[in-house]
C-alpha cells in the first residue's frame, strides 16, 4: 500500500491506527509493507499509530515499510509516531524491523518539545501499574531526517508511578547516516529508567 497524496491532517495524515479499550485490553496493532511519502501532519505525518487500554494494552508491530519525505509541522515523529498506554497492567512492546526512515522533517512552532524523532517517534507508558513495554528497533535504515531532538529517531520507556517498572530499549544492527537534530541526539536520543544501546551504527 502506497500513501503519499501530501494530505495535511491533524494526526495521521497517511494513517491513523488505533486500538483503544476504555475498561479492558486494547488490541495489537500491525503496520507492514507500506510506503508512506509526502504527507504533511502534526503527530505521525506518515502514520499515527496509537494503542490505549485500561488494563493493558497489545504489542505494535512496524515491518517492512518505506517512510520517506514526511513533515511533522509543530508535532513529533514525521515518518511514524508510536505510542502503547496503558492505565492499569502492563503496555505492549513496540518492535520496528526492516524499515526504511529517509528525509523526513519534524518542526517546532516556539522550541519547546515539539520535533522530537523526524524519522520514528516510539513511546511506552505504564501509569498505574505494572510494565511499560520493551522497544526494539532493529535492522532499519536512517537516512538525513531532520528534528529538535532526536533527528533519526526517539524513543522513551516510562512510567507515572512508582509501581510501574519500565522495560528496556534495544537499538540493533540500524544505520543511521546524515541524521540532523537542531539540540540533542542527531542519529538517536532514547530515554529509560534502565536504557540499553547494542550494536548501533551511527555515521
Amino acid at each position: 500500500t502506497q500513501y503519499d497524496t501530501e494530505r495535511l491532517a491533524r494526526n495521521g495524515a497517511g494513517v491513523y491506527a488505533s486500538s483503544y479499550a476504555w475498561m479492558g485490553l486494547a488490541g495489537s496493532i500491525s503496520i507492514e509493507g507500506n510506503t508512506f511519502h509526502g504527507n504533511i501532519g502534526l503527530f505521525g505525518a506518515g502514520a499515527f499509530i496509537m494503542a490505549y487500554g485500561q488494563t493493558g494494552t497489545g504489542n505494535i508491530s512496524i515491518v517492512n515499510n518505506t517512510v520517506s519525505a514526511n513533515q511533522g509541522v509543530g508535532g513529533d515523529g514525521a515518518g511514524i509516531y508510536a505510542h502503547a498506554h496503558a492505565i492499569e497492567g502492563n503496555s505492549g512492546t513496540i518492535n520496528v524491523v526492516n524499515n526504511s526512515f529517509t528525509d523526513n522533517l519534524a518542526t517546532t512552532f516556539n522550541l519547546n518539545n515539539e520535533g522530537k524523532g523526524a524519522g520514528l517517534f516510539a513511546h511506552t507508558w505504564s501509569v498505574d501499574s505494572g510494565t511499560s513495554g520493551a522497544i526494539d528497533v532493529s535492522d532499519n535504515l536512517f537516512w538525513k531526517n531532520r528534528g529538535m531532538t532526536g533527528g533519526g529517531l526517539y524513543l522513551e520507556v516510562g512510567s507515572a508511578s512508582d509501581h510501574s517498572v519500565p522495560e528496556s530499549i534495544r537499538v540493533r544492527n540500524n544505520r543511521m547516516i546524515g541524521n540532523i537534530a537542531e539540540r540533542d541526539g542527531g542519529g538517536a536520543w532514547a530515554s529509560s529508567f534502565l536504557p540499553y544501546v547494542a550494536r548501533r551504527s551511527v555515521a
